[in-house]
């Protein structure tokens, strides 16, 4: 036989293992392949003996014919006959596990040759008969692509140097993935040179059980073919290397009759040579012969030899038998069958699949709570049962030679589907219908508005339900042999539209809807409306609401008297449009006026003073006149010879100790006395509402100075672009940048077809551009911020040159600076300017003043100011600009209010075949997201389609729902508009879609808050439009906190880091 010299082997062989104790020999000459006898954990001897590779020997002509088996011999079919690859024990085993693989355990084998069998021999591998993925993966073979056995641990027959992957620096491959990786064959790692493979056998010929011990030094092959098992998930439940009787004169050992008992109970054996294994897969005991049938991994043919005997081949040999390796696994059953969809609870009759993973098995079922067996009926795996009431249905799949599957139960729950009501709970006008859908088909829906659920014997449901009055509304579905379905219930509470001139007639508690008011103050959570012909006001209170005065709303919610006040408890409101109001001029005799058909009972109407006259001007925004008197901080008084009134003011209004006479803004209002009654007061919404009358006044901004800068930088696409093209490029300007825009070299864009959109960092459009003509040298619009993009969309019909940008102007104007102190000469007096950077002297004499402005790290221009003023006088625009070498931190406090608003798209009832139309939905500008709620839609599924879309036309949502839906809402979507585009086939055409309401997210600016910075301890409090500004602020690390009295912000604070002369605006916070 083909090997090298026994000496020269065991130098290569001989290792060093650490869990082995009492090294007691070498080899033998008995045993040439002995690498030594080692003492277990238990203290007995056990050999290990090498296999070395066992290449073909050189000249060999491998046998292909398959000769008759004689009669009175037993074999197992379906056992492979592989040739050679990388090691007759590796190639032994794997024989083993495609015989497995071929009987039913089908998961050995996973490749995709011969179907995902393993083949009878693996010629369809190699014609050369070298390669065997089942046994030895390798790159290339049974496609593979990656790294495998061959290429990790292969050099060359009997090589003992370290492996492949451990000299080229790379990864073995991971998982392990053959029978050579699981038993150690040409690991280095585990001391086996090239092909060889160890396997250990107590002294005593006894079975060595699934041998660990020897690890890490060495694997032994038995327990790597039983790990190799483990990992296709089967279990192993005998796994043994034992010597056969007579071996060494033993008198113990495994003996032919043993053998015969393997093969009868459908066992293959590894049959262990001197130097050699191979496969006995049959006997033959005719007149004693003890004939054993082999493939002995050098042919596709087989083999016989003589138990016990000596095994030689064209010459070569002879290598004496010496052992067997046995390998037992659980017998495989059939797989589960499975239901789809699975088992639970359903809304609808169905077809329920069943299938089987084991190929060829046949399913059988019941319905009637026993175990199926054979003998009931069956079904095809992949055919279906209807399933139309509720029912358990059980499956078991039988397979001759294989245990049959364990039994599939399947608990079908027939359910009638909840019902939905449209609208849900809500306030709605009075005689809203309601409509109620059911997925169950053929449900009956009964309802009641009782509070009490619904049975058979109350009301059927057959058409939309009218509410007139505030109730519970409770539908419940019913179906024969079904499950009634889960009770859905709504609360409804039911509103009359009322003109807001009539609105104070109606009652404490009453919901409504005041249709027709527009916004003139808002204060906090407080906003008051007014009738556009100024004679009817009245205060409304909502959370967040964001109301900004002109703003058009219909207020829906809850009548309430309210420090004798008549105000609205708003649950929704509407923005119906935009307009404008002026303050009623009066004097403060007549805040207030008469009652107006007041009822104590009821609280309709409005009270009034007992001194009133004229009509009640409640709620309404007035102007008056009066001399100035402090109270406190929060409220000072106005007298104006005939009446004395208290003027409130919110957080972030300074009251002035040096005022005279005032000229008042706010909203007539009143307070309880301490009589029990009311008295007059008018609520002032910001320092803009409050002028002064009387003396000289002096007034001007601190402000930044502004400058331009010019950056060169190029953003240009190809030319010329391509067709179905959608691509984004960005600039951004240096810091302190308040707006920027773009100097366009050419540009080029198919007029109507393809678009050039330019746009802010949130991705609401400036500008848009498409003209097919060449445009040279020219400048975009301003984008305010520092992030200009620019989006080119192109469609599939023409293409043009684009567009080629060589610069951007960067543009810093001036920006108020709170907290600067101004000093007023003679006096003298020193003021701060305000958060928009305005400060005001009042009340002064007529004469001659100096101004100094002055700011901790600026320069300020001019440095002083002299202004002359006359008796009453008003000087303005007395500014001052600064510059610094320091940094400045500034943003804004703004509230998201979220927002409603009235409107009407819809598609034509049913859209025509053959149809594309778009239309649009605009909020005000600034919005940062919106949505659209629709009434109803309904599509032709896979042909018809609703394009929701931004305002650069990009989708966001595509709709094609099959069946009507009603009161849903579209995605959030940034910007502030949205582009509906219906595209139809030319059949079937649907209902479409309705929209009746948008809702918008409006960053609204909060006033009155303190911003504090630290360290420095520095603070300002933010204008009317939520700005503020910290300026010269040296390099480092700052803090901003805003605070308002009972309120939170988001974030709680930002840590802001100022280096080189940095300006660091966009700090913004949300309060919540």
């Amino acid at each position: 036989m083909y090997m090298m010299p026994i000496g020269t082997r065991l130098i290569v062989l001989l290792v060093t293992i650490g869990l082995i104790t009492g090294l007691c020999g070498a080899a033998r000459a008995d045993q040439p392949y002995l690498l030594g006898t080692f003492t277990d954990p238990d203290g007995n001897p056990v050999d290990g003996v090498i296999v070395p590779p066992s290449p073909p020997p050189p000249g060999y002509v491998p046998s292909t014919v398959q000769a008759p088996v004689p009669q009175g011999a037993k074999v197992l079919d379906n056992v492979p006959s592989f040739t050679w690859a990388y090691g007759c024990s590796a190639v032994a085993a794997g024989m083993m596990m495609g015989y497995y693989d071929r009987i039913g355990y089908d998961k050995m084998y996973t490749g995709p040759a011969n179907g995902g069998v393993c083949p009878i021999n693996n010629n369809v591998w190699s014609a050369s008969h070298a390669e065997c993925p089942f046994v030895a993966s390798h790159m290339g073979v049974d496609g593979r692509n990656v790294r495998g056995h061959v290429d990790d641990y292969w050099i060359s027959v009997d090589n003992n140097s370290p492996d492949p992957y451990q000299t080229g620096g790379w990864a073995e491959h991971s998982p392990l993935d053959c029978t050579g990786d699981f038993m150690g064959t040409s690991q280095h790692k585990w001391n086996m040179p090239d092909g060889s493979t160890i396997f250990f056998y107590n002294s005593n010929s006894t079975p060595a059980n699934d041998v660990t011990w020897c690890e890490p030094g060495n694997r032994d092959g038995c327990h790597g073919m039983k790990l190799y098992a483990q990992s296709k998930g089967y279990t192993v439940t005998a796994n043994y290397n034992q010597y056969i009787l007579g071996y060494k004169s033993s008198t113990a050992g495994f003996t032919f009759q043993q053998f015969m008992s393997e093969i009868d109970a459908g066992y293959p054996v590894l049959i262990q040579l001197e130097g050699h294994t191979m496969i006995g897969y049959g006997y033959d005991n005719t007149n004693g012969a003890q004939t054993v049938y082999i493939h002995n991994t050098w042919d596709t043919g087989y083999d016989t030899m003589t138990w016990g005997g000596s095994y030689s081949k064209y010459g070569y040999g002879p290598m004496k038998h010496c052992g067997v390796t046995v390998f037992h696994l659980a017998p495989v059953k059939v797989e589960t069958p499975t239901f789809s969809p699975t088992a639970g609870v359903y809304y609808q009759s169905m077809n329920v699949t069943m299938n089987c993973a084991t190929s060829g098995a046949t399913i059988h079922y019941t319905i009637n709570g026993s175990d199926p067996t054979e003998s009931d009926p069956t079904i095809a795996a992949g055919a279906s049962i209807l399933v139309d009431k509720t029912e358990t249905i059980r499956l078991k799949a039988f397979k001759s030679g294989i245990i049959a599957s364990d039994t599939a139960v399947g608990s079908y729950t027939m359910k009638v589907r909840a019902p939905v009501l449209i609208p849900s709970s809500g306030t709605y006008q009075r005689g809203q219908n309601v409509m109620v859908t059911c997925e169950t088909t053929g449900a009956e829906i009964h309802y009641t508005t009782n509070g009490r659920d619904p049975l058979p014997t109350d009301p059927l449901v057959g058409g939309p339900i009218a509410i007139t009055q505030n109730c519970t509304l409770k539908v419940k579905g019913f179906k024969t042999n079904w499950t009634n379905s889960d009770t859905t219930y709504s609360f409804y509470t039911m509103y009359d539209l009322v003109d807001i001139k009539a609105v104070k007639g109606q009652s404490d508690g009453v919901t409504i809807r005041c249709a027709g008011g527009i916004v003139t103050s808002a204060i906090g959570d407080t906003f008051y409306i007014e009738s556009p012909d100024r004679t009817t006001g009245i205060q409304a209170s909502m959370y967040g609401h964001g109301f900004t005065p002109g703003t058009n709303v219909d207020v829906v919610g809850t009548l309430r008297t309210i420090n004798g006040e008549r105000c609205i408890n708003a649950l929704n409101a509407y923005v119906m449009g935009f307009g404008s109001i002026n303050p009623v001029a009066m004097s403060l005799r007549d805040l207030g006026g008469i009652t107006s058909s007041y009822n104590p009972t009821t609280g309709a109407g409005q009270m009034g003073f007992s001194d009133g006259r004229g009509p009640n001007n409640v709620g309404l925004l007035v102007k008056v006149w009066g001399q100035f008197n402090p109270v406190n901080s929060t409220r000072f008084n106005l007298t104006d010879g005939n009446e004395s009134v208290d003027c409130i003011v919110p957080s972030g209004v300074i009251i002035n100790p040096y005022w005279q006479y005032l000229t008042v803004t706010g909203i007539s209002s009143c307070e309880p006395d301490q009589s029990g009654g009311i008295r007059r007061v008018i609520k002032v919404a910001s320092q803009d509402d409050i002028v002064s009358a009387r003396g000289a006044m002096i007034s001007g901004k601190v402000t930044t100075a502004s400058n331009d800068q010019i950056v060169n930088t190029t953003i240009e696409s190809a030319h010329p672009y391509t067709c179905n093209l959608d691509q984004t490029w960005s600039f951004t300007a240096p810091g302190g940048t308040s707006r920027v825009r773009a100097h366009f070299v050419r540009a080029q864009v198919q007029t109507n077809h393809d678009y050039l959109y330019i746009s802010d960092s949130t991705g609401s459009t400036v500008q848009t551009y498409t003209n097919g003509n060449n445009v040279y040298d020219f400048w975009s619009d301003w984008v305010t911020g520092t992030v200009m993009r620019f989006r080119l969309v192109t469609d599939s019909v023409f293409t043009c040159w684009g567009f080629q940008i060589d610069k951007f102007e960067c543009q810093t104007i001036a920006v108020p600076i709170s907290g600067a102190a101004v000093t007023l000469t003679p006096g003298p007096v020193v003021t701060a300017s305000r958060g928009d950077g305005s400060f005001y002297f009042d009340t002064l004499a007529a004469g001659n003043y100096n101004l100094i402005a002055s700011l901790a790290g600026a320069t300020v221009s001019p440095s002083n100011l002299t202004v002359s003023v006359g008796e009453d006088e008003k000087a303005s625009n007395e500014d001052f600009e600064c510059s610094s070498t320091r940094g400045s931190i500034g943003g804004k406090v703004y509230i998201n209010a979220y927002m409603t608003a009235v409107t009407n798209v819809q598609s034509p009832h049913p859209y025509p075949g053959a149809y594309d139309n778009t239309w649009t939905i605009s909020a005000p500008a600034g919005a940062s997201q919106i949505r659209a709620h629709f009434n109803e839609i309904e599509l032709e599924s896979g042909l018809d389609y609703l394009y929701i879309k931004n305002a650069a036309g990009a989708d966001q949502q595509i709709l094609d729902y099959n069946t009507p839906t009603y009161d849903w809402w579209s995605n959030w979507v940034d910007g502030n508009v949205l582009q509906f585009r219906l595209t139809t086939n030319s059949s079937n055409n649907r209902y479409g879609f309705a929209i009746d309401k948008y809702d918008y997210m409006y960053p609204t600016p909060v006033g009155g808050v303190v911003v504090s910075v630290s360290p420095g301890g520095l603070s300002t409090i933010t204008t009317k439009d939520g700005s503020f500004l910290f300026y010269g602020l040296a390099d480092g690390t700052y803090v901003l906190t805003p605070s308002l009295l009972g309120r939170t912000f988001t974030p709680a604070s930002q840590s802001i880091v100022l280096s080189g002369n940095s300006c660091q605006l966009g700090v913004n916070f949300a309060r919540n």
